[in-house]
């Protein structure tokens, strides 16, 4: 006998509709459960990742990074710019670890270098600033080897006074080829000026030499003279066909050649000292460097020194050339004439070379000058304006 089929019941068909009408949205559910998994397990590390700070630049003060230099730099430039010290922005950035900038402008006081030295110990206890004011030089050291240093142009001397009674200077003109020459005129018993041409062989070398003795130092300026090329002044001079933008370019590289000159005279100049715009541009760069001027006169056509006067530039003209002939007989000669100028209008210059006959004379003018009762000084002491 068949058994049979039980028929399900009402309620058991409503539970089953119940049941096949909620699996889908099961289903669906399930599936969004799965997408946002995955998209926070592909998300959360990148946004970790940009909620993650960078790591930290070192701070250890005890090593000297790039950074730390950098911060150093800019206290000693504050410093310096506070004491009254004429700084372009960032000077000290380019100056490499263990080099030395000079600087122009009032020597700071001790009182501003210790607060220097307090700012920068705060940046590290490894700084020291060492002050020699004597050497006018500020150093920064870093472990105690050096990390910048400052240095001040030695303080300009006070000239002392005029000695009484008449006086003479003496310029020796064409230096700058050789130093053993320079030794030579620096062992003369006289105050001796000394005109380098700017590029002659070894014009740096001697305006170095004679600055650390302690002698005056003119720029022998090469200008061009009657009958160029003949006669040739010799290289980068300045002619009267430049226009200013190139007397201006040359006179800057006498300048870079001879740093330590105070004055300036003509070499040659026979043509150019006549022409008054190629010499006003040359006294307006003379005068902007504080320079004096003596006009070597070359020609009784020059305008140069009255140019000077008017432009009120410390400046004198040359009395007498003492070697136009090279004997020493001759040349003493000529110096007993400079001598007895000047007693009669009680100061005069003169020019000469640096020929062995010169230098022989001059060794044994000192006499001469002492019975004349003349005295020998830089140019500086007998200038006009």
């Amino acid at each position: 006998m068949a058994k049979q089929k039980k028929t399900p019941s009402k309620k058991t068909k409503r539970k089953k509709k119940r049941q096949q009408a909620t699996w889908p949205w099961l289903a669906l559910a399930a599936f969004a459960a799965v997408v946002c998994l995955l998209l926070a397990l592909t998300l959360l590390p990148r946004m970790l990742e940009k909620k993650t700070p960078p790591p930290a630049a070192t701070k250890d003060p005890s090593i000297l990074t790039e950074v730390l230099v950098e911060d150093i730099r800019i206290e000693v430039e504050s410093a310096l710019l506070r004491a009254g010290v004429k700084l372009p922005t960032q000077a000290l950035k380019d100056l490499a670890p263990g080099a030395s900038l000079t600087v122009e402008g009032a020597y700071p006081e001790t009182a501003a270098l210790d607060t220097l030295q307090k700012r920068l110990k705060r940046l590290s206890g490894n700084i020291e600033v060492q002050n020699h004011p004597t050497q006018r030089t500020i150093v920064i050291l870093w472990n105690g080897r050096l990390l910048f240093g400052i240095e001040y142009p030695p303080e300009p001397s006070v000239p002392p006074d005029a000695p009484p009674g008449p006086r003479v200077a003496i310029i020796i003109d064409d230096v700058g080829r050789d130093l053993a020459t320079a030794r030579e005129i620096l062992d003369i018993d006289l105050p001796l000026n000394v005109a380098i041409l700017p590029f002659s062989h070894k014009a740096f070398e001697i305006d170095e030499l004679l600055y650390q003795q302690g002698r005056e130092i003119l720029i022998h300026i090469p200008m061009e003279p009657q009958g160029y090329p003949d006669k040739n002044p010799g290289p980068q001079a300045l002619f009267v066909n430049l226009d200013r933008d190139e007397i201006r370019r040359r006179f800057e590289a006498y300048r870079q050649r001879v740093p330590h000159a105070t004055g300036g005279n003509n070499h040659m100049g026979s043509r150019f000292t006549e022409e008054r715009d190629g010499m006003r541009t040359v006294l307006t760069l003379m005068k902007d460097d504080g320079l004096f001027f003596v006009d070597s006169l070359t020609t009784p056509r020059s305008v140069a020194y009255a140019e000077a006067v008017k432009m009120g530039i410390p400046s004198v003209e040359r009395d007498v050339f003492l070697d136009n002939v090279q004997v020493a007989s001759r040349i003493l000669a000529e110096i007993r004439k400079l001598a007895a100028l000047a007693q009669r209008q009680g100061t005069a210059v003169g020019i000469c070379h640096p020929h062995p006959e010169t230098l022989e004379a001059l060794r044994q003018s000192v006499k001469i000058f002492q019975e004349y009762g003349v005295t020998v000084v830089p140019v500086s002491q007998l200038l006009r304006s």
